[in-house]
């Protein structure tokens, strides 16, 4: 079998970290800052419920977006 040289060699993209670092600075907003502005039990309920849904958007573009390797993301692995 001959080697084509006109045929590049796979490169992988870098990873993508800014959308992380985006949501997990979302995430420290919505927990300090919320509940900073909004006083009482109003303020600490959408603080968590903030909170929360960066973290889950944080898990999804983990898995989903980071262009992460099949082996660092979590489950079984390929042989």
């Amino acid at each position: 079998m001959d080697h084509d040289s006109s045929v590049p060699p796979l490169v992988r993209k870098p990873l993508r970290l800014w959308p992380g670092l985006v949501l997990l600075v979302l995430l420290l907003l919505a927990r300090f800052a919320v509940k900073a502005a909004v006083p009482g039990l109003t303020g600490f309920a959408w603080a968590v419920q903030g909170a929360l849904g960066c973290a889950v958007a944080i898990l999804l573009w983990w898995l989903l977006f980071s262009r992460a390797r099949v082996a660092r993301l979590p489950g079984p692995q390929p042989r």
